[in-house]
């Protein structure tokens, strides 16, 4: 089980959204070897629909594929739910195998 808060230390003390999405966008790259800018509008589409995406989107799901978006006390990580829609996109397949190759930008899930 991979605890995010683990990695989260210097995103709770961000101060500014710019900050903030820079330190986000760190971890992710350290997790999961992509940001939410690196998923296509083509690849989020893949999803059944919305609604599907939605439904994944949550603290017990992700918990379910190996990541743990609780800090304690039943409370998630800042940011939580674009940490979510990284795991679920990662178990779907739609993290690019190369974040820097052409093309693999797109914004798709990126709901910042």
């Amino acid at each position: 089980m991979i605890r995010i808060a683990d990695f989260t230390e210097h995103l709770d003390r961000a101060e500014g959204d710019d900050e903030a999405r820079r330190e986000f966008d760190r971890i992710c790259t350290w997790l999961f070897g992509a940001t939410l800018d690196d998923i296509s509008d083509a690849d989020y589409k893949r999803f059944a629909a919305p609604q599907d995406l939605w439904r994944k989107i949550t603290v017990e799901h992700c918990r379910e594929l190996g990541y743990d978006l609780i800090i304690r006390d039943r409370v998630p990580v800042r940011d939580w739910e674009n940490f979510a829609k990284l795991i679920v996109a990662k178990a779907e397949g739609l993290l690019p195998k190369n974040p820097a190759e052409p093309g693999s930008r797109g914004g798709g899930l990126r709901g910042r």
